[in-house]
């Protein structure tokens, strides 16, 4: 996502304000620190979401299975 942005592609992150574990929130943090930098957008949703989503050429995917492994 990171490099997407910097080449000029239009990535937009929800994060919730509070994750689920504390952890989480430090390398959501990291993540999102990194991701204004190279140019994406980057909103917090008020609530715990644990909800992924991705639009992509006009394609959507929702689920909510962690993406970490893929």
């Amino acid at each position: 996502l990171e490099a997407a942005a910097a080449r000029g592609v239009d990535v937009r992150l929800i994060l919730p304000n509070r994750a689920n574990h504390g952890i989480m929130d430090a390398g959501n943090l990291v993540a999102a620190r990194k991701l204004l930098r190279a140019g994406a957008k980057v909103y917090h949703y008020p609530r715990m979401t644990h909800l992924k989503a991705m639009v992509c050429d006009g394609w959507a995917i929702v689920g909510s299975a962690n993406l970490d492994t893929i």
